[in-house]
């Protein structure tokens, strides 16, 4: 009786290999491998060139805003104090014809310490001296009833930082330095007023007061 063959067992087919030759273990070691002291270095370095800019970035923002604020509250002084000039200038008044006793309408004195301008406004119906003046570097509002003792004088500060104040007045003839320019013009007002402050940091400012 003729004996069938039995077969023999099929092999096994081998997996696949990866791309390039590289096992699933192999490439799992690589990625668990981490950063190397030179790749942590270079990351350590761009994060502080940055970081520094953002902080020179931010100071110089920093700066600017209050260099910005500290102009503006000096523009804000600066337009008070040539406001109440203004504003007292306009309520200055003649003394027209009458005695002789009564002080000058208005007198610009200088001196090495600075200068001063003085004349008579009408404040609230009543008679004020009022005065500008300029000593060491600060501009100052003074004013008290007209023949009041000194002890009834108010002060106030206007401008800081003031370097000189030069007062000019416009007359018939043109301008001139000097308040009154005679006796004749003792009990008048100039048609109009000029000043001009020369400070630290802002240069010279000018503005002109029209009297009459």
């Amino acid at each position: 009786m003729k004996r069938t063959p039995t077969p023999s067992p099929i092999a096994p087919r081998e997996a696949p290999k990866r791309s390039g030759g590289r096992s699933a273990s192999s490439v799992h070691r690589d990625l668990s491998r981490g950063m190397t002291l030179i790749e942590l270095l270079v990351a350590l370095a761009v994060f502080a060139v940055l970081g520094t800019l953002t902080w020179r970035g931010t100071t110089q923002m920093i700066d600017s805003r209050q260099i910005l604020e500290h102009e503006l509250q000096r523009w804000r002084e600066l337009g008070r104090a040539l406001h109440v000039i203004e504003n007292e200038l306009l309520q200055a008044v003649g003394t027209g014809v009458e005695p002789a006793r009564r002080p000058a309408a208005m007198v610009h004195s200088t001196a090495e310490s600075g200068s001063r301008l003085s004349f008579l406004a009408l404040t609230g119906g009543a008679l004020e001296q009022v005065t500008f003046s300029h000593a060491g570097d600060r501009l100052e509002w003074l004013r008290r009833p007209a023949g009041a003792p000194e002890s009834a004088l108010e002060s106030d500060p206007l401008v800081e930082r003031v370097r000189t104040v030069r007062w000019q007045f416009l007359d018939t003839s043109g301008w001139s330095t000097t308040w009154p320019s005679g006796n004749e013009r003792a009990k008048e007002l100039p048609r109009a007023v000029r000043i001009d402050l020369d400070l630290a940091d802002l240069g010279t400012v000018s503005r002109t007061y029209a009297l009459r």
